[in-house]
């Protein structure tokens, strides 16, 4: 099966693969850490969404194409605000064509 992941270009030019539930922040466990005072712990969140991956803001929202907002449809070529002046480019999003899912009875 393809594996599920959003890769970030981060300001030093560092790539980070962050797979859903990864954070994006300062934790030492974060899958993309940030390590900057303008960032907190766990800043965002990388989430499967349906069909995509979006990134969540958790302290603050992203801006995306000089919006702010609470979540960002991922896709490659976008750049995403963090904070004045910190930007992580998108430059892949993988997502399989097909989801194996589980559905449970009600009860």
């Amino acid at each position: 099966m393809m594996p599920i992941f959003a890769r970030f270009r981060l300001p030093n030019g560092r790539v980070a693969t962050v797979a859903p539930g990864g954070f994006v922040g300062r934790l030492a466990t974060a899958a993309c850490r940030i390590e900057d005072p303008r960032v907190s712990e766990a800043h965002a969140l990388v989430s499967m969404r349906g069909r995509s991956l979006r990134l969540i803001g958790l302290r603050g929202a992203p801006i995306l194409d000089g919006v702010r907002v609470d979540e960002a449809h991922l896709a490659p070529g976008q750049r995403i605000t963090l904070a004045t002046g910190l930007e992580l480019d998108v430059t892949q999003v993988s997502v399989p064509e097909r989801i194996i899912g589980l559905a449970l009875p009600d009860g």
